[in-house]
C-alpha cells in the first residue's frame, strides 16, 4: 500500500511539524507500508520519504522492518553533502552503521520514484538520464551508490507509460 498526503516539515528536525511550528517546508509525505509471508514468518516493512513539494527533491528517509527473528531501521536526513543513512539491524555486519547518502540534482530515490516521476512528467520531457539510489526497503544493508538509469515516456490515447531502465 502506498499512501501520498501533503504535510509540512519541520527544517531543524525533518519532522512533522508540530500545529505550533513557525517555520516550516511544504512536503509529500510517500508511506509505503507491505506485509509478506517467507516460510514459516511474515515481515512487516514501512518506508517514509518526505519530498519537498517545489520540486520533489528527498528531504528524510526512514525505513522500519521487523519479522520474528528481530527488527531493522533506516534513517536518513538530506544535510546536502556529507549526508549518510544511518542504519540499525539485529543481523551481524548489517547494524549500526552508515552508510554516504548526498543527492546530486540528477539523483533519484527508488523510494520515491513514484512521486518523483508524477514531477518529471509536469516537465514535457521525453526522455531523461538520472542517477538511481535502490530502494532501502530492507532489513539488511543495501548499497546507496546511485545507478544509471533512463526515463521515458510514451503517450498511446489517454496513458502515458513510464519506463526507467537501467
Amino acid at each position: 500500500v502506498m499512501i501520498v498526503v501533503r504535510e509540512n516539515l519541520d527544517p531543524q528536525r525533518a519532522v512533522k511539524a508540530g500545529l505550533d511550528s513557525t517555520s516550516t517546508i511544504p512536503v509529500l509525505k510517500c508511506h509505503w507500508v507491505t506485509s509478506f509471508q517467507t516460510g514459516v514468518y511474515r515481515y512487516e516493512q514501512a518506508m517514509t520519504v518526505f519530498l519537498r513539494r517545489s520540486d520533489a527533491v528527498p528531504l528524510r528517509l526512514f525505513m522500519t522492518s521487523h519479522e520474528w527473528c528481530g527488527s531493522a531501521a533506516k534513517s536518513w536526513i538530506n544535510r546536502g553533502p556529507g549526508s549518510e543513512l544511518s542504519i540499525f539491524s539485529y543481523f551481524d555486519g548489517y547494524g549500526d552503521l552508515r552508510q554516504p547518502l548526498a543527492l546530486a540534482p540528477e539523483t533519484l530515490l527508488a523510494d520515491a520514484l513514484p512521486v518523483a516521476l508524477r514531477a518529471w512528467l509536469t516537465l514535457n520531457t521525453a526522455e531523461s538520464r538520472i542517477m538511481l539510489v535502490p530502494s532501502q526497503l530492507e532489513a539488511r544493508t543495501v548499497s546507496t551508490t546511485p545507478i544509471p538509469a533512463l526515463m521515458s515516456r510514451r503517450t498511446s490515447n489517454a496513458t502515458i507509460l513510464v519506463t526507467v531502465a537501467g
